[in-house]
């Protein structure tokens, strides 16, 4: 099968090749050393015997003159030193027919004959000592005795080992030649072709598309040649179905990559390449000016929420299905997001066509509804719009251009497209660099606490005050600074996230100031803190009142949680347990920014609550806007019929003070009185007041 230069090569670097060829010289040795063990065994009878002949025949002739009295030795003392002396024989026993020992010469004998034992032709072979001990019976030496002789046998032994070391040699060339003979034959009809094969499947191991040529030559009729061969056939479907699953996986993989599995349409990475490849194309396809609409799907997430996952898909399904209807049959359709489509149209005309285009897709959708399994879904949808080249000329550009005009559309209401503007990417880099900022500030506590007063109308005494953060940052310059208008960074902070630390941190910081307030002679004035809906609806807000209370020691009278109204509309049920539980503290409830948000005069009746406060939008030029006031008065008059405390906010000046004291408003605060002060500013402000209210006239 392989040439002899081969099989040399492959009998001294195969493992198995050694492994084999040490199994069988082993088997090889066992069974020579075996067959030579009898042969040394037989070697040694027969000089045993040879010994033995020799001396009967060496007794023979002197016994012919033996006695045959039955009472004494055959030989005389004379004839037995003779032939001591002369011959290998080293000792004598007689023993009569009765096996009576009678008599002995030489050297002591340990072969004895005792009366009854049948068998007197008792030998042994002491090679130690190179003895040996036979005995002849009366008919072989032709007397009535029995002759028990001790052998010189030393020769013996030599000769035995001279055979033995012979025999080894002999026994080890052997069996190295029958094994290199086995082995060569081995490694030309077996090994060889194993070898080979096990290089073969090495190759395809290493490259299974491409497995080696198949040699017919080694398809022969015997087994390896027949394993050989079905290994050949073996790899080379292997190779071929590797390539189709290859090509198989690839189609799939580029499927998943491109496409959107629930909906077919290409991806948001198909929809920027098809964008490259239409800008790219300078055939009949050719599109210089284009545009891209981005739309979601408005409060789909309610709709995966209450209808189950399974439904939203059909949902989305359906909306792709219209989506696709309403576009021109040039335009890409893409699912760019969860509940996020793509539209590129190419552009013949103006802008205008973009913006009718996107008006036509929501017409669509507001005119019919969506029927899933016999359910009526009315689905809305917002749009953002950018053209190219005027917004962005990179496709990336002009899909994030539209994506921030879409997120504008959602930000004023929904249900409507929005064209991209350029103040849309500048307020999201304002909001961007006021978060990287507010992350550092919080690190480096430039976020401060400050509190403005609130006064009791009817005493004209601080009852308490409302905890407002501040934020002073300082300038690039490194000198000076200036305040961050809360209504820039708590939004902020509130769609980041950050407000939930931030909020645990100066919650816990006004219950302290507080408490220290007190034992600085202060009063045990209350200190109003507001919490946002993203704190409200964390289900731990309760517990982390409670350990803030115990951990500062403040009294609950000592402190007031105000939530706006905004908070009610995430989670009813939750929001009323949320505030029943805070009360079971004993902590009173104050509603901010009253009149401005989703007002209603029910949440007075379905929110439990102890305090409200009328914003600063209803109080400013009371005296002057007679809607304000009528306003303000009947707020009043429903929160005194309903036993609620009413803070009036951002009083500003003393007729306004003095309208709020007529209608029977309980508190107040706002710049007539004080701005909200830092800590050391405010304990001044608490010591100096005078307790009347005309100390504000100044």
């Amino acid at each position: 099968m392989v040439g002899p230069q081969s099989s040399l090569n492959n009998i001294w670097n195969s493992k198995l090749v050694w492994r084999i060829a040490a199994a069988l010289f082993i088997v090889i040795l066992g069974v020579n050393s075996m067959f030579s063990a009898m042969s040394l065994s037989q070697f040694q009878r027969d000089r045993l015997f040879d010994l033995r002949e020799m001396a009967l025949y060496s007794l023979i002739p002197i016994m012919a003159d033996a006695s045959f009295d039955q009472t004494r030795k055959p030989l005389e003392d004379r004839e037995a030193s003779r032939i001591i002396l002369t011959t290998p024989l080293t000792g004598l026993s007689y023993y009569n027919v009765r096996r009576e020992m009678v008599g002995s010469d030489g050297r002591t004998i340990s072969v004895k004959l005792s009366p009854g034992n049948a068998e007197a032709t008792q030998s042994f072979y002491d090679s130690s000592n190179g003895l040996y001990e036979v005995v002849f019976r009366p008919e072989e030496l032709g007397i009535s005795h029995y002759v028990v002789a001790q052998l010189d046998a030393s020769r013996i032994g030599r000769e035995m080992m001279k055979a033995v070391q012979l025999e080894i040699i002999i026994v080890l060339l052997l069996s190295s030649f029958v094994t290199l003979v086995l082995i060569i034959a081995l490694s030309r009809w077996f090994l060889d072709p194993i070898i080979y094969l096990y290089k073969r499947l090495t190759a395809a191991a290493s490259d299974p598309e491409n497995p080696p040529a198949s040699d017919k030559d080694l398809h022969d009729s015997t087994e390896i040649g027949r394993a050989i061969e079905a290994a050949d056939i073996l790899m080379q479907n292997n190779a071929e179905s590797i390539k189709r699953v290859k090509a198989m996986a690839e189609s799939e993989v580029n499927r998943l990559a491109y496409y959107d599995t629930l909906t077919g349409l290409p991806n948001r990475t198909n929809f920027v390449k098809k964008l490259r490849e239409t800008l790219a194309d300078s055939g009949d396809h050719f599109v210089d000016r284009y545009a891209v609409l981005t739309m979601d799907i408005d409060h789909f997430k309610d709709i995966n929420d209450t209808m189950g996952h399974a439904i939203g898909d059909e949902v989305l399904k359906a909306f792709a299905r219209r989506l696709g209807e309403t576009v021109p049959d040039n335009a890409v359709v893409a699912r760019s997001g969860e509940d996020e489509f793509s539209v590129m149209l190419p552009l013949n005309d103006n802008v205008e066509e973009a913006e009718q285009r996107a008006h036509d897709i929501i017409e669509a959708f507001r005119t019919r509804a969506i029927n899933i399994m016999d359910e009526n879904f009315q689905i809305r949808c917002s749009i953002g719009i950018a053209v190219s080249p005027e917004d962005a000329e990179m496709p990336e550009d002009v899909l994030k251009c539209a994506d921030t005009a879409l997120n504008r559309a959602k930000q004023d209401g929904r249900d409507q497209a929005k064209r991209y503007d350029g103040t849309y990417t500048e307020a999201i880099q304002k909001r961007f660099q006021i978060l990287r900022d507010l992350r550092v500030a919080l690190e480096k506590e430039d976020l401060e606490l400050y509190y403005q007063p609130q006064i009791d109308l009817k005493t004209g005494k601080i009852t308490g005050c409302e905890a407002l953060i501040r934020w002073w940052k300082q300038a690039e310059t490194g000198t000076g600074g200036y305040f961050v208008s809360p209504v820039d960074f708590i939004p902020v902070a509130e769609q980041s996230g950050l407000i939930l630390p931030i909020g645990d941190l100066f919650f816990q910081k006004a219950c302290e100031t507080a408490k220290a307030w007190e034992a600085d002679g202060l009063g045990a004035m209350s200190v109003a803190v507001n919490f946002s809906g993203h704190q409200f609806m964390e289900k731990d807000v309760v517990e982390k009142i409670k350990k803030t209370m115990d951990e500062t020691g403040i009294q609950p009278s000592q402190l007031e949680v105000e939530v706006t109204e905004s908070v009610f509309m995430e989670d009813t049920d939750h929001s009323i347990k949320m505030l029943k539980d805070i009360q079971s503290l004993g902590v009173p409830i104050a509603i901010d920014d009253f009149g401005t948000g989703y007002s209603s005069l029910s949440y007075l009746q379905r929110f439990p609550m102890d305090k409200l406060k009328i914003d600063r939008a209803f109080v400013r030029h009371l005296d002057e806007q007679h809607d304000n006031l009528v306003l303000t008065k009947t707020i009043l008059a429903l929160c005194k019929t309903m036993g609620l405390k009413v803070v009036a906010e951002g009083v500003e000046r003393k007729e306004e003070e003095q309208i709020l004291i007529d209608e029977g408003c309980d508190m107040v605060q706002g710049f007539r009185y004080a701005a909200p002060l830092p800590d050391s500013k405010f304990r001044k402000f608490v010591k100096d007041y005078n307790g009347s209210l005309d100390y504000f006239d100044k």
